[in-house]
């Protein structure tokens, strides 16, 4: 082969890797942030709690789940942040209510 053909053959699949490149980490980042251990995520689980707890009132494990909602609240506030996830998530499952994502 030319040089003239070479050159601009290999300059084409260069631009194409990089651009694939780029696009798995994008989708990589965008997977990962639902179950990031943040604060956000401590506030979203306790606020979905206190409205789920309205609901199920009557659930026989609301005693056990309003402890774990309590203490989770305290682990996310300390800075705990995965502890207290892990509560609260804990706490929405003894009232049946599945964690949001």
């Amino acid at each position: 082969m030319t040089a003239r053909v070479l050159i601009p053959v290999l300059a084409a699949v260069i631009l194409a890797a990089g651009g694939a490149m780029a696009q798995t980490k994008s989708n990589t980042d965008m997977k990962s942030k639902p179950q990031a251990h943040t604060t956000e995520r401590c506030q979203v689980l306790e606020q979905q709690f206190d409205a789920a707890l309205k609901l199920k009132s009557a659930t026989p494990a609301v005693a056990t789940a309003k402890t774990l909602r309590a203490d989770g609240g305290k682990l996310c506030a300390s800075g705990d942040l995965p502890s207290g996830i892990n509560k609260l998530e804990s706490a929405l499952h003894e009232i049946g209510v599945a964690p949001q994502q």
